[in-house]
């Protein structure tokens, strides 16, 4: 049981809720289902087609002849994995990825396996043992693993997007540790909204003890110049702000990246992030996500331009 206030949260509680929705879906036969193809809009289940209403590939990349040909080039130069380290010997198609993705978000990026591996990689070294981490109830369930890594660093909960209680909890907690980090999502993928960038920043310039972790992996390739996302785009470029972006949806490939203010925090973090320099790389994987930094990025801008404004209301309201 973790408690802050009035607010609490129960691990088995969580549990008992998810394992309830669960068995409802299954019963109503909308869960667990097997699809023997989805190369297009469709899915077959159970040898019928129907429209694919669930998605992650938003932009419908994963079928782009650029991005399959891109993943054939790269197997067939490497083979089905690049078999080392990348502390070792790393792939070259990694620094490629990087140098796409910084020209896309106007960082420095680091890439990772996955997000869920990111955060649990980059989060323990970025936050220091007498630090306070604040993260959102609503944070993605990743998120929450990767704080429970955090061993004795003091870890709360706030309600979702409770911008006045988080500053009250900043001023209350400011001269007890050397920085708070506010971990959250940009876009909740269960809830549809946005964070309170613009609160955010506010805060972010109000207390210089204020630092935050945002996974932005459901906006990353959809929204902004050149599909940044809507943390890059709404946030201000400060060292003290990390973006973790996925490759795995708008991208329709695989892996996470982390976009930081500056070369030197990215050359400073990057060393230390055991699971990501340890682990096997996936080129053809790696691959495909470069391939179709050019077809995202062109998709990006036409909508981009078209529905801004509509966003923009949509975040701000």
């Amino acid at each position: 049981m973790s408690k802050h206030g009035k607010f609490q949260s129960s691990r088995s509680r969580s549990l008992q809720i998810i394992e309830r929705t669960v068995g409802i879906g299954v019963e109503e036969g909308v869960l667990w289902r097997t699809s023997s193809s989805s190369a297009s809009r469709h899915v077959c289940v159970a040898n019928e087609p129907f429209l694919n209403f669930g998605t992650c590939s938003y932009l419908g990349l994963h079928i782009r002849p650029e991005l399959m040909n891109g993943a054939i080039d790269a197997i067939q130069r490497f083979g089905t994995q690049f078999s080392s380290s990348r502390v070792y010997n790393a792939c070259n198609l990694y620094s490629e990825l990087e140098s796409g993705l910084e020209q896309m978000t106007g960082r420095s990026v680091a890439v990772a396996a996955s997000t869920t591996l990111l955060h649990m990689a980059a989060i323990p070294v970025l936050v220091g043992d007498t630090d306070l981490v604040i993260i959102d109830q609503f944070a993605h369930a990743s998120l929450h693993m990767a704080a429970e890594l955090l061993g004795n660093t003091n870890v709360v909960r706030i309600r979702h997007s409770h911008m006045q209680k988080l500053e009250l909890m900043i001023q209350e907690f400011a001269d007890r540790h050397e920085r708070i980090w506010y971990i959250a999502d940009g876009l909740y993928s269960m809830r549809g909204d946005f964070a309170p960038f613009d609160e955010l920043s506010v805060l972010l310039d109000r207390y210089p003890k204020l630092h935050v972790y945002l996974d932005d992996a459901h906006s990353t390739g959809w929204y902004g110049e050149c599909g940044r996302g809507a943390a890059l785009s709404h946030l201000p470029n400060t060292e003290r702000v990390a973006v973790a972006l996925s490759l795995a949806k708008s991208f329709s490939a695989a892996g996470g990246a982390l976009a930081m203010a500056t070369p030197e925090l990215k050359e400073k973090n990057l060393p230390f992030w055991g699971n990501n320099v340890f682990f096997r790389p996936y080129p053809a994987t790696d691959a495909g996500c470069r391939g179709c930094l050019g077809e995202t990025t062109s998709f990006t801008r036409a909508s981009y331009s078209s529905g801004e404004s509509a966003q923009q209301d949509r975040i701000h309201s």
